[in-house]
């Protein structure tokens, strides 16, 4: 190889095709006697004219080579023709990488260097990472494989499933907005549900409603709470609607019910700051947003954000795909300047069309190009690379790779039982409930932690224990025992019951009198008091229930002043019930 021509940062090299091979995105040194010089990477090939037995490759320097073989930022200095020029090997490309950290983590192979892994610091993941990426699948594989392995070291990765289609993966907590999480109804809450309830509606409907938002607005803005119960507020509603008979009402009744089926805005605060909760004590967490309409994803994507940055400062990475849909300028900016600075790592995927592509890509310090569906020329520093990547390969450059622009075959993900139990253990350890002794040596649980049960019998013993210990939390009962109640159901709902059989509505209505939560702000009282029945019932009574059918009493669980009764029926198999709510018959 010889240098051809040099021009400015551009230096064209001939080689002879039988004895040499250079490839589009190959690195190239020239070296002075020194040895000290630059290096350049292909970024064309072209035949040559005067040699048909040569090509010529048209090289971009990128860095300035100091006398240890150490890069840094090119200086302007340019080789002469009679340097030597050499094909860079992995060796030293890696070397050149300096990955010799112990949170080197890897996601795929040099395709220009066989046999040799793709590594990176994850300390690097801090800074925005930006995929660009028009196919589904490639965009779901990296972004798991991403989550994983950032999880696997030991950071915290939430990743957020507008799709449903990360349901495959088995280690990872799982939550469902509008179930395990919801929005609150603050003050802009209200303007959000104003905006999206009454957008297609008479103005003369607009002006009979506002007053009623108005007034919830301020009583949300004076509460202590900083919101109001969903509850409350369809409550009112119905209120004003029996003593005024407005028509208008009846449009907005309407679309609250809807609401409050999908589970959008929240009636408790925990159901507010449960994600928090979720990911102090675990490392890999995947919130579906599939359940509830795409156009309320904006705003719980903002939720996460917004929580983050007002109250919680919790450091992790946030995954997910920005479409035009879910984002707007102030999503953007609130998310690459607030966000950032209150902890949030974005690792965002989106396609090459979208509008807010330029804006995202020049808060990016780290990218990753997949082949785009369309020929794409908004990168012109890499667009020769771009148009140019197999469906297999992607470009990577960044910070992730010290600004040197890689070619890399992500690696598919595999889940296999060793990852899966990696992740068990991971999250038992972290989701174990703690206690702490008193001075009377009694174990009493530490205020405000969660109490998780990884199988439907420990969450028995769990409450037969406590009825025989008479352990009595010294903090606020019905507080805990919402959150308590909150994790019940999730450990019901994860058992080995088929899901088309045992719905999340379905343990709600099994469960949710455990202990009846009194809303944190109450504006109307939404239900009437329940009377307790009289209690005949035994272990290894035959039963009917109207849903369930019949089954036998397999267990009689006390709990306080409560007897919970834990049936075995013949077609649904176990189910939780408290005897004064269900209709429960003897045989």
């Amino acid at each position: 190889m010889i240098i051809g021509s040099i021009n400015s940062e551009i230096i064209k090299i001939l080689f002879d095709t039988n004895k040499e091979s250079l490839f589009l995105g190959d690195f190239i040194k020239v070296i002075n006697k020194d040895d000290t010089g630059i290096l350049a990477q292909v970024t064309k090939i072209d035949s040559s004219k005067d040699k048909p037995s040569c090509n010529i490759a048209g090289c971009k320097i990128l860095f300035t080579l100091i006398s240890d073989d150490k890069l840094i930022s090119w200086r302007g200095n340019v080789p002469s023709k009679d340097n030597a020029v050499s094909i860079v090997s992995n060796t030293e490309l890696l070397s050149y990488m300096d990955l010799n950290n112990l949170n080197d983590i890897s996601i795929g192979q040099l395709t220009l260097y066989q046999n040799t892994r793709f590594k990176f610091d994850i300390n690097s993941l801090k800074n925005p990472t930006l995929i660009f990426c028009d196919k589904q699948e490639q965009r779901t594989n990296l972004s798991h494989l991403l989550s994983q392995e950032i999880a696997k070291s030991g950071e915290k990765v939430v990743l957020l499933d507008l799709k449903g289609e990360y349901s495959y993966i088995n280690y990872a907590k799982k939550l469902i907005a509008g179930r395990d999480f919801k929005l609150p109804l603050n003050s802009k809450g209200i303007d959000v549900l104003y905006e999206k309830t009454l957008f297609n509606v008479s103005a003369q409907t607009r002006a009979v409603i506002e007053d009623i938002f108005m007034s919830v607005q301020e009583y949300a803005d004076e509460s202590d709470k900083g919101f109001i119960p969903f509850s409350s507020f369809k409550q009112v509603v119905e209120d004003e609607y029996e003593q005024s008979n407005i028509p208008e009402l009846i449009l907005l009744k309407n679309k609250l019910t809807k609401l409050d089926k999908e589970g959008i805005f929240a009636n408790t605060e925990y159901e507010i700051n449960s994600l928090d909760s979720y990911i102090t004590n675990n490392n890999f967490i995947i919130l579906n947003l599939s359940y509830i309409s795409s156009l309320w994803h904006k705003e719980f994507i903002n939720s996460i954000i917004s929580s983050n940055i007002e109250n919680y400062n919790q450091s992790f990475s946030l995954v997910f795909e920005m479409i035009d849909k879910n984002i707007d300028d102030e999503l953007i900016n609130k998310l690459y300047v607030h966000g950032i600075k209150s902890g949030i790592k974005p690792i965002v995927s989106i396609e090459y069309e979208s509008k807010y592509a330029g804006n995202i890509s020049a808060a990016a310090k780290n990218l990753i190009f997949f082949s785009p569906q369309i020929q794409t020329e908004k990168f012109p520093a890499f667009n020769n690379f771009i148009n140019r990547l197999s469906s297999s390969e992607t470009l990577v450059t960044g910070q992730i790779t010290k600004n040197i622009p890689l070619f890399v075959q992500i690696d598919q993900v595999v889940s296999n039982n060793e990852i899966e139990e990696d992740f068990k253990l991971i999250n038992n350890a972290a989701n174990q409930l703690q206690y702490l002794e008193d001075e009377n040596a009694t174990n009493t649980l530490i205020e405000n932690q969660p109490v998780y049960f990884d199988t439907e019998d420990e969450f028995y013993e769990h409450y037969e224990e406590q009825e025989e210990t008479k352990i009595q939390p010294e903090y606020n009962l019905s507080e805990e025992l919402t959150q308590i109640q909150y994790d019940a159901v999730d450990a019901l709902y994860t058992t080995k019951i088929p899901a088309q059989e045992f719905s999340p509505q379905d343990a709600y209505e099994e469960l949710e009198n455990i202990v009846r939560p009194t809303p944190d702000i109450p504006i109307y009282s939404t239900a009437e008091e329940t009377e307790e029945k009289e209690f005949d019932l035994e272990e290894g009574d035959t039963v009917r229930h109207q849903k369930y059918g019949e089954g036998v009493i397999k267990k009689i669980i006390g709990y306080g002043n409560k007897k919970l009764c834990s049936i075995e029926f013949n077609n649904v198999g176990r189910r939780l019930l408290d005897p004064n709510l269900a209709v429960i018959e003897k045989v």
